[in-house]
């Protein structure tokens, strides 16, 4: 047996006698190309930078336990010497020994397995091209030229229309002009050559688009300038991991023929089923069977709250608010605590009615397993009674005219067409996981925000998909999309409901109008916490000062100076009917109503405050403390403020996902009548909702199902709540018919 050793790469050196250097080393043999050579040869240096594969001999000698000893130092020699490598050599048999893991194909060296190696949030994990996040940001054209049907002259390269580029419009003008490119041509008519070139290319003082917004990089350190560039940049998956997020070196290990990107594309169903067939030896079984105990129980919970669908690479961003809840149920579920509290706010939240008896199954088996479950809900005595309920309309509004949506693909949706009549309440249902959100957020909504403002929404900026159809039509009846989602309307304190729906000018004026800020000259914006002037300085209007407490969360406290009243004490004086401006704002927007009722712009806002079930909020009650719900309805509010006449330039559509969450059934009934006169207006409303409530009094019902992820996706059923309701193959109707 032969005990030998790679030359390393770093002794191939012009300047270095390699052989002379392997003598003095006390090695007398080499083997050059598979040939052994003594390299006291007159020729050896020569061969040795000739071979392709010079192999350092260590040691000749039978392989023996008599030979233990001398074969362990020879080995040991090897690694030393051929920096971690070592070849043994036996009757033409050879094998490669490595220090570190190594490719035995490649020789491709590995860092050491660990957990933290596979996750792309430590650096160790993170594929470097992207930093974990799977998307790279790249300059896309749809967002430098927006409207390709304007000319260079009207200004289609959006980043030159700003006004502090005017010189860079003028160099455009003159360069077009040496190079024959019409200014006053279309882009879209413009050759691809001249295109081309006004993206990319250089001449003289001229710097195409892409190197001058690439050239904008080296000042990404300003914050105008990172705002402007993020404008035309989507985010794209990333070229080097393909979306994996992970170093190649975490995705070159495999389990059962599959990388950990591979395992976390399946759906919760199909990772209980590859766990359940994995082959394995009895050592590798024995190392994981606990690993793999684990992870079927945690599998085993995702699928029992109805989650099968739902693949474990999806970003949690994307799930509804019922989705994100469930997955908090599964995990508690996996956690196996006993004599725990488990508190949930409104667990149906985005749970049709055929999901609803499962959840309930899932909250049994948590008390049941010595924990104590209190569930926040909406339903009382006078609903479950019967004494109340929410009505059926005596008749349903006509379709105005039509949405079609032909081909809608993303996700589970494979060409989904459907249509949706405008100038009627629609209602969106289906089982959890069936596609409605894909359906209503990211394919219609985003397509209708591509043509009606030319851009592209944020979310498409975030790398989020964003689904295509073959074909929309009827969409040049909708002057405008809303999406009214449960985002939060701010993200300071600084932000509330008066300020929120447009009413604190008017407030501000009122008190600007009493005697004593006439005498002392206050104007309306004295009475403002947004700017210099009457605001407290020491908080900034705030009413409170933020302590940073370094490695914990940071501390709001009131302000010692105003004692939070946000105001000085001479603003604080100026009164409104005996009340300062903090006293009004500490006022529930039903009391400032009672008071503002002769106030006619001031109370007309505040009724639609109202109207939406929002006669509890403070004023100036900070939006961070708002609900989901509450800031959903907010922005309602705000909608029915702007709503108004039935001309083409007021026809909207409006988006709301599951806008009962979080409402009582009289809240409900409100709700109701508040997109009933949206509609009223000449609006369009579609939700996404599976109160039955609601469902029954919508003009058209588009069922989506009949089960989830990809037992979905597909329209089971559209037309009025009685044909839902008629149809055997529809989940939904079966309840329907219960209630209606």
């Amino acid at each position: 047996m032969i005990i030998a050793f790679p030359l390393p790469a770093s002794a191939h050196r012009p300047d270095v006698e390699v052989a002379a250097q392997l003598r003095a080393a006390g090695f007398v043999r080499a083997q050059l190309d598979g040939v052994v050579a003594r390299l006291e040869t007159p020729d050896a240096e020569q061969r040795v930078r000739e071979a392709q594969e010079v192999l350092v001999v260590v040691d000749r000698l039978p392989a023996s336990d008599a030979n233990r000893g001398r074969l362990a130092d020879a080995v040991a020699t090897a690694f030393n010497e051929g920096e971690g490598v070592a070849v043994a050599l036996d009757n033409g048999d050879r094998r490669r020994f490595s220090a570190h893991p190594t490719c035995s194909n490649c020789g491709t060296a590995a860092p050491a397995l660990s957990p933290i190696l596979f996750s792309f949030n430590n650096p160790r994990g993170a594929c470097p091209a992207c930093n974990g996040f799977g998307a790279v940001l790249e300059y896309d054209e749809s967002l430098i030229v927006p409207h390709p049907g304007k000319s260079l002259a009207q200004g289609a390269l959006a980043p030159w229309t700003k006004p502090r580029y005017e010189g860079r419009r003028r160099i455009v003008r003159e360069t077009a002009r040496a190079k024959g490119i019409p200014f006053d041509t279309p882009w879209a008519d413009l050759t691809k050559k001249a295109r081309h070139f006004l993206l990319n290319g250089a001449s003289g003082r001229f710097l195409g688009m892409l190197p001058f917004l690439q050239r904008l990089e080296a000042k990404r350190y300003k914050q105008y300038t990172r705002v402007f560039l993020r404008q035309y940049q989507l985010a794209k998956t990333c070229p080097a991991c393909g979306g994996a997020r992970l170093k190649p070196e975490a995705l070159a290990v495999r389990v059962g023929e599959r990388t950990i990107a591979d395992v976390a594309a399946l759906t919760a169903g199909a990772l209980r089923d590859w766990i359940a067939a994995l082959q394995l030896t009895p050592f590798q079984r024995a190392v994981a069977v606990h690993i793999l105990a684990e992870l079927a129980a945690r599998v085993s919970f995702v699928n029992d709250v109805g989650l099968g669908y739902l693949t474990l690479d999806r970003l949690t961003r994307t799930l509804s608010g019922g989705e994100a809840q469930r997955i908090a149920l599964s995990n508690a579920l996996g956690s196996r605590l006993v004599d725990t509290l488990y508190v949930l706010d409104e667990p149906t939240i985005g749970l049709h009615p055929a999901d609803t008896g499962r959840l309930l199954g899932l909250l049994r088996r948590l008390a049941d397993g010595g924990n104590t479950v209190v569930v926040a809900g909406t339903l009382t005595g006078q609903y479950l009674s019967g004494e109340k309920r929410i009505g059926v309309p005596s008749a349903r509004r006509p379709a105005r005219r039509w949405l079609e949506v032909r081909g809608a693909r993303l996700h589970n949706l494979q060409g989904v067409d459907t249509r949706i009549p405008l100038g009627t309440l629609t209602a969106v249902t289906g089982v959890s996981g069936s596609g409605k959100s894909t359906l209503v957020h990211d394919v219609l909504f985003r397509q209708l925000e591509s043509r009606l403002t030319g851009t592209h929404g944020a979310k498409q900026h975030l790398g989020e998909p964003v689904g295509q159809v073959e074909a929309l039509v009827g969409w040049e009846a909708i002057s405008d999309v809303v999406l009214v989602d449960q985002a939060p309307i701010g993200r300071t304190p600084r932000s509330n409901p008066i300020t929120y729906i447009k009413a604190f000018d008017e407030l501000r004026a009122l008190f600007a109008a009493e005697p004593l800020a006439r005498a002392r000259a206050y104007p309306p914006s004295t009475f403002s916490f947004n700017v210099a002037g009457g605001r407290c300085e020491a908080c900034e209007g705030a009413g409170h000062v933020l302590i940073d407490m370094v490695f914990l969360a940071n501390v709001f406290v009131p302000c010692e100076v105003c004692a939070g009243k946000r105001f000085k004490e001479d603003v604080l004086e100026v009164k409104l009917g005996g009340s300062s401006i903090h006293d009004v704002l500490e006022w529930t927007v039903d009391r400032a109503l009672a008071r503002f009722h002769r106030q006619p712009r001031l109370a007309r806002a505040l009724w639609h405050l109202q109207q939406v079930g929002l006669g509890y909020l403070r004023l100036g009650q900070p939006a961070t403390t708002l609900s989901g719900g509450e800031a959903q309805r907010l922005k309602i509010a705000r909608e029915l403020a702007l709503a108004g006449g039935k001309s083409r330039a007021g026809r909207k559509l409006y988006i709301l996902d599951e806008p009962t969450t979080g409402l009582h059934l009289d809240d409900v009934r409100t709700l109701c009548r508040v997109l009933d006169r949206l509609v009223d207006a000449g609006h369009s409303v579609l939700v996404i909702e599976h109160h039955l409530d609601v469902v029954k009094r919508a003009d058209w019902v588009i069922e989506l199902g009949p089960g989830a992820g990809d037992a979905g996706g597909r329209v089971v059923a559209q037309g009025t709540p009685e044909d839902i309701a008629r149809n055997a193959d529809s989940p939904t109707g079966r309840y329907l018919r219960d209630i209606a």
